[in-house]
């Protein structure tokens, strides 16, 4: 584990990959929910075909776990060496997808990575493609991959055409303003405080931040063999004081159905935008700017928490 000495650089150099994946279908979609928890349920079920060699039902039945990557990639159970998350029998994903899209007879998805699971992407890749020739939605709609694009830099909307290898990222360059800037939800979001769900009032950027570096070292830590070693307190200590000025959050609650739990759950999340008092000079900025690639919140690896930042007014 490498221990950081300039935690800014070493985050924004963090390997990054943002894919999408463009999909035909022969029947119309437009009857469909074809959300993120939807794509991740078949993605896990496509993933298992592919790597399960046991084909035990559960994972922790399994002798052969340590090797497997659909057990490493996808439940990601805590490594038992790992001097962070004890207690926790797994860890977060290094994968998102995000920004599922559908119309007609087309569908897409952004498949996001981080550290170590950028060399995976081929195994990502072949799990979507395998997903949506298995179907999804309540019809079993069969999907299939027409073509692979990657964003030339994760946080730049510029696309390119996958041929043969995912190309490596360059370390982001977080843009430059003054002034307040907006922060807007593409997907809404799920924070927690005391273990409840965080009403719309209590939406800070303390709160917003807090979450944030949390995954972002945790990323770091599972995912690119790096402690960042943060000085938290006094990160926390300068997110308290960014003021608040202008909140247009609101409650949205969601269901999804849990293949493995056999159940419907509620998903409680906040939904709209908020102005914050920041700009590109404070140290908070790296990282603000980081969090629209890694996503913030509970089930990123389902879409939640995106969040686009632009100038305020």
């Amino acid at each position: 584990m490498k221990i950081s000495l300039d935690p800014v650089a070493d985050m924004l150099a963090l390997p990054l990959a943002r894919l999408r994946l463009d999909f035909a279908a022969a029947a119309n979609l437009e009857a469909e929910n074809l959300r993120g928890s939807a794509w991740r349920g078949a993605l896990g079920h496509a993933l298992w075909a592919l790597c399960c060699r046991t084909r035990e039902p559960q994972c922790t039945a399994c002798i052969g776990q340590q090797p497997c990557d659909y057990r490493k990639w996808f439940e990601s159970p805590r490594p038992a060496e790992a001097d962070r998350l004890r207690g926790q029998e797994q860890v977060l994903n290094g994968f998102v997808l995000a920004r599922a899209r559908q119309e007609a007879q087309k569908a897409s998805l952004e498949l996001r990575l981080y550290g170590e699971a950028v060399n995976r992407a081929e195994l990502f890749l072949r799990g979507l493609r395998r997903a949506g020739e298995f179907g999804l939605g309540a019809r079993h709609l069969r999907l299939e991959c027409q073509s692979i694009w990657q964003a030339t830099q994760p946080d730049q909307a510029e696309w390119r055409e996958v041929i043969q290898a995912i190309a490596p990222n360059l370390p982001l360059r977080p843009a430059q303003w003054k002034g307040p800037v907006r922060v807007e939800f593409l997907s809404p979001v799920r924070l927690q405080k005391y273990g409840r769900p965080l009403p719309p009032s209590q939406f800070t950027f303390l709160e917003l931040f807090r979450n944030l570096i949390r995954r972002v070292s945790n990323l770091a830590y599972f995912y690119g063999n790096l402690d960042l070693h943060l000085d938290f307190a006094g990160l926390l200590n300068l997110a308290a004081a960014v003021p608040r000025m202008t909140l247009r959050m609101q409650p949205e609650v969601s269901e999804r159905y849990s293949t493995r739990q056999k159940r419907g759950m509620r998903l409680d999340a906040l939904s709209g935008w908020a102005q914050f008092g920041l700009d590109s000079d404070s140290p908070l900025w790296p990282w603000l700017w980081l969090g629209q690639m890694t996503l913030v919140g509970r089930s990123t690896s389902m879409g939640f928490g995106e969040y686009e930042l632009s100038p305020g007014s």
